[in-house]
């Protein structure tokens, strides 16, 4: 069943008959939206494209090392999706600290960082729980409001409806996911606190307890992946919930120790302020008995836009922050790319000397040897070991030239 197939069955069905965003409710706007995300024949072999640094990283090294110790490590290929990604991140953290805001499914995310920032309705994040954000998403000031979904390939701009669209709810509705084709969402936003708009940058997460299981990463792993190279953390618990669970304590203790922590117990307007004081005590006690020990730990209600009992935990936070050195993802992603390039380069060149130490053994062997027909076995190694060495020193010359288009290309984006 297609897509414009199943849109009418749920017409039909009189669950789209009330007013919803057009993307979810329109087929055709669905099927706009899917064919400007999912990559085309020309965005693939287009020259200097946004992609084409995640093809060299992730695509063409990984071929080019396949004869090294190196080429055979299972993270290689993890480890070149995350410095891809980084690289590409770092026009928009320049000169800026990352915030990351964590947290389990409905925990407040995307409706605390509305609220916080006080985005225009048409820029806002998604807040139903139902359509969960899905993407990780940047969040920065700028002279104007912009969102764009930046893909393997291209950087698309499209509207708020647009953003509202690509959740959960979409894939679920249209049995698509675009998420495995967008790296990223950026919101550009005019409205974005002046304080803070040439220091601070936010990243929200996916909520990670949701249950379902696809060959794509889980909510979980993406999330993990993004805040492990954030500079702060801000980590919301919804305070119905009422205390810290394990699931906050296991993806906490799998951060680095030294990214300062703010705990904040989202929706303080279901809970009176004395049930607010003993849950944050109890927070205290539960994560400092588990090895965490957050810089504070208070409650806000998303709603008015305040911290709870008149506290300034936040405003103090974001202070000790923009204090701190600013936002190097990009250089220090850099600097790990060069040091994976000194070890290739080293491996290559243990891996050549081996084989030519063998090549020497083996034809001294054939050269000494007065049995002839017993050597056979050992002018088939030689010939392997020739013909090991010619694929070496060919994928040498090409990784030597892809290295220097690699560092090209991070120059043109910088």
């Amino acid at each position: 069943m297609g897509i414009r197939d199943r849109a009418r069955k749920l017409d039909e069905s009189g669950a789209l008959k009330k007013k919803l965003n057009p993307y979810l409710n329109d087929p055709e706007q669905a099927l706009n939206l899917i064919y400007q995300v999912l990559p085309s024949k020309k965005d693939k072999f287009r020259k200097f494209d946004i992609g084409q640094l995640d093809q060299m990283l992730e695509e063409q090294l990984p071929e080019c090392v396949r004869l090294l110790p190196i080429g055979h490590s299972m993270t290689l290929n993890e480890k070149m999706s995350d410095l891809s990604q980084r690289l590409m991140e770092g026009e928009i953290l320049a000169n800026k600290n990352l915030i990351g805001v964590g947290g389990q499914f409905s925990a407040g995310k995307s409706k605390f960082l509305n609220s916080l920032i006080k985005v225009s309705d048409t820029m806002r994040l998604p807040e139903n729980q139902k359509s969960t954000t899905s993407i990780p998403t940047y969040v920065v000031g700028s002279d104007h409001d912009e969102i764009s979904i930046v893909t393997q390939y291209n950087k698309i701009v499209v509207d708020g409806q647009a953003m509202q669209a690509l959740t959960h709810e979409f894939s679920e509705k249209f049995e698509i996911s675009l998420r495995r084709f967008i790296k990223y969402i950026v919101i550009k936003s005019n409205s974005f606190p002046d304080k803070w708009k040439q220091s601070l940058v936010f990243l929200d997460t996916p909520g990670y307890s949701r249950s379902e299981i696809t060959s794509e990463q889980t909510d979980k792993e993406l999330s993990l992946r993004e805040l492990r190279n954030v500079n702060s953390l801000i980590w919301l618990i919804n305070s119905v919930t009422g205390a810290v669970t394990t699931n906050d304590i296991e993806f906490l203790q799998q951060l680095p120790e030294n990214i300062p922590v703010l705990v904040v117990f989202t929706r303080a307007d279901s809970k009176t302020t004395e049930e607010l004081q003993q849950i944050i005590k109890e927070a205290e006690k539960t994560l400092n008995q588990n090895g965490i020990h957050p810089r504070a730990i208070t409650a806000y209600d998303s709603v008015r836009g305040v911290e709870y009992a008149s506290q300034h935990h936040i405003v103090d936070y974001f202070k000790a922050i923009e204090k701190k050195t600013l936002n190097s993802t990009g250089f220090k992603a850099l600097n790990e790319l060069n040091l994976l390039f000194d070890k290739i380069d080293n491996e290559f060149k243990q891996v050549a000397l081996g084989l030519d130490e063998d090549r020497v053994n083996l034809k001294n062997i054939i050269r000494n040897s007065n049995n002839i027909m017993g050597l056979e076995s050992v002018v088939d190694l030689y010939v392997d070991n020739v013909r090991q060495l010619d694929a070496l020193k060919y994928d040498q010359r090409r990784y030597d030239n892809l290295k220097k288009k690699i560092l090209k290309k991070i120059e043109l984006l910088s």
